[in-house]
């Protein structure tokens, strides 16, 4: 059983999704703010909300399992959440082995996950050094 559980809640037209903690009983914030912010900021389908929302909540499960918290993501917590993607999707029947289908992926959770810690960190609900360039935990160009 996931942990974590995504939730899409319909009232007439609007749509929110919450993302749940099963172990402790609570919402995740961070998740489901930035979902809210997909359907209302960017205007996004239910199905691409959906996907990137399920993208985060790989990552996150990541980290609840490591005992990571969200300020302590660095460079180091992304490779290894990459390399450990990466083995998966390989050996995903989807990807029947096939390294370009698995990096590709891979490449598009991590694309996700870049663009939540920004809008994390342009928020105001990370840390400034979190994410950005050096000296921050996770550097980026972006």
């Amino acid at each position: 059983m996931n942990r974590f559980l995504i939730s899409t809640v319909e009232t007439g037209a609007e749509v929110a999704f919450v993302m749940y903690d099963l172990q402790t009983d609570a919402v995740v914030e961070h998740v489901t703010a930035y979902g809210e912010s997909l359907s209302r900021g960017l205007q996004l389908t239910k199905l691409s909300i959906q996907h990137e929302l399920g993208h985060l909540r790989v990552f996150w499960t990541y980290l609840a399992n490591r005992g990571v918290p969200l300020a302590g993501v660095n460079d180091a917590a992304l490779a290894n959440f990459r390399d450990l993607a990466l083995a998966a999707a390989i050996g995903s029947p989807s990807h029947r082995s096939n390294m370009d289908a698995a990096r590709r992926t891979v490449n598009a959770k991590l694309i996700r996950i870049y663009d939540w810690l920004l809008w994390l960190k342009e928020g105001g609900y990370v840390p400034a050094h979190l994410i950005g360039g050096p000296p921050s935990q996770v550097r980026t160009a972006l």
